[in-house]
């Protein structure tokens, strides 16, 4: 049963420290919603980041949290434009159940007991034929070496709420992650921020399907 909840915050890829917000208040506002519900349903609070994040979030915030891991430095080589990568390494470094929750997803009620029991759970289906995925999986077909990936496929899970009972997957997550994005990097013609989407969101559908995971 899930009895923790994982936060990770890597600076390198957000505007000032802000991830997505317009101020760096309205950032630390909704990591603190997160955190104060979070803090109720769980029994254990981590958050997983590096050293600017840690003087941002614990230093000058004061949030407050279980346990505190900092190593998201050790990625800083990977380019900015593959944000979701501090997400799959702050999962891949767990050891027991778990649920990662993004920084501005709030459970407002306590997680449902059939999603704290699931193998694994996420926020929501998602249709990757729309125009987000579409032209990564039409170009990764061409020449993409990755072939433990149908990239036909038009299945993917949102990321926003990533919870496992079953870990044995994760760390192949991470790897195709990594191969994904040496390959977006450095043979693709794609420009643009959206790796993210392939390697977090569409990939993990086929992998749990190949390791016949209760989604």
């Amino acid at each position: 049963m899930i009895k923790k909840a994982v936060y990770s915050n890597w600076s390198k890829p957000n505007n000032n420290l802000c991830a997505g917000f317009n101020t760096e208040e309205a950032f630390i506002n909704s990591i603190r919603l997160s955190l104060l519900y979070s803090n109720k349903w769980f029994e254990e609070t981590e958050l997983v980041t590096d050293e600017k994040g840690y003087d941002l979030l614990i230093n000058k915030n004061k949030l407050q949290f279980d346990n505190i891991i900092v190593c998201l430095d050790e990625i800083n080589h990977i380019s900015r434009r593959h944000w979701a990568l501090g997400k799959l390494v702050a999962c891949s470094i767990q050891n027991k159940p778990f649920m990662h929750i993004d920084n501005d997803v709030y459970w407002f009620k306590k997680p449902k007991q059939h999603l704290l029991d699931a193998e694994a759970c996420f926020q929501n289906k998602e249709n990757a034929n729309d125009r987000w995925y579409k032209r990564q999986r039409v170009e990764a077909l061409q020449d993409c070496p990755i072939k433990t990936i149908d990239y036909n496929s038009k299945r993917a899970y949102n990321c926003g709420i990533i919870g496992f009972n079953r870990l044995d997957v994760i760390k192949e997550w991470l790897s195709l992650a990594y191969d994904f994005i040496n390959w977006y990097d450095n043979i693709s013609n794609i420009n643009g921020t959206l790796s993210s989407i392939m390697f977090e969101q569409y990939h993990i559908v086929q992998l749990l399907e190949k390791y016949n995971y209760n989604v």
